[in-house]
């Protein structure tokens, strides 16, 4: 019997179910009548008792060995900065009262930019973060170029981001 795999998706169908899981995780630390979604909001989502969303979570898994979502130059981060990025500049996502996380199932580099990204809280911590984010988008892979070059011209909006955003 030969078996087809051009219809089988396991990476894809690792990622819908990687986020009920982070869904729940982030349920045992709400309070009682904070609520979660999921790709409602965002990958994973929490709202207080008045509606207001107070965490949002972006959320990328591999299958693959060596996978390493959120890599400096991957889809997988520029994306989410653009994801908030619209969403600060719509009005939809309140920098001052929403926690912003990236969670992947792989151990991510201690060196990578999302590392770099999530612990940097002071000015000149946010300073270098940007200038790394300026170097990582040189020559951006042409696939997500307009993505990169979006982000990158949102360099007040990409400061105030910055502090906020956590990793796993």
């Amino acid at each position: 019997m030969v078996i087809d795999n051009t219809h089988t998706a396991p990476g894809q169908m690792a990622g819908y179910l990687f986020q009920p899981d982070r869904a729940l995780v982030l349920l045992c630390s709400c309070k009682s009548k904070e609520s979660v979604s999921i790709e409602l909001v965002d990958d994973v989502a929490a709202v207080d008792d008045n509606n207001n969303v107070i965490y949002r979570e972006q959320d990328k898994s591999s299958i693959q060995a060596e996978g390493q979502p959120f890599k400096d130059r991957s889809k997988d981060l520029w994306n989410t900065l653009m994801i908030w990025i619209t969403e600060i500049k719509a009005g939809t996502l309140k920098i001052e009262t929403t926690r912003l996380v990236c969670v992947t199932n792989k151990k991510l580099d201690k060196n990578s930019l999302i590392n770099k990204i999530a612990a940097a809280k002071k000015d000149e911590e946010i300073a270098s973060v940007l200038l790394l984010l300026k170097s990582a988008a040189t020559l951006p892979p042409l696939g997500i170029k307009e993505i990169i070059e979006s982000v990158i011209a949102e360099g007040e909006i990409l400061r105030q981001l910055i502090p906020q955003i956590k990793g796993n």
